[in-house]
């Protein structure tokens, strides 16, 4: 490895200690009743400056959903060419899959 690939893996590593600080605090928050509004925006090594994907950081710990919407909107409308990648309410979403009888029939 080179110095440029062994300052990047550090930066990984970096990275993935303030996502962990991030979502434990961010359980935390949502363990004591609120609703946390997370928005997850580009990372950049800080060494080599190459992309490293994304990463999550609090905005809001708010006390109602209602709230917590509200502020989503919000920000997603005001941030919308910035670098922000997502903005959700932790825990996101999932929508349950639901099976479907459509594909049984297909000959392969």
């Amino acid at each position: 490895m080179n110095q440029f690939q062994i300052a990047y893996e550090q930066g990984k590593m970096d990275k993935w200690d303030r996502i962990t600080q991030t979502m434990d605090q961010v359980r935390a928050e949502h363990e004591a009743g609120k609703y946390v509004v997370i928005f997850e925006s580009l990372s950049y090594c800080p060494y080599t400056d190459a992309a490293m994907g994304t990463m999550p950081h609090v905005l809001k710990a708010c006390k109602t959903r209602e709230e917590a919407e509200t502020l989503v909107n919000d920000y997603f409308e005001d941030h919308i060419d910035n670098d922000v990648w997502d903005v959700y309410i932790y825990p996101k979403y999932k929508a349950p899959k639901q099976a479907t009888e459509e594909f049984d029939d297909i000959p392969f």
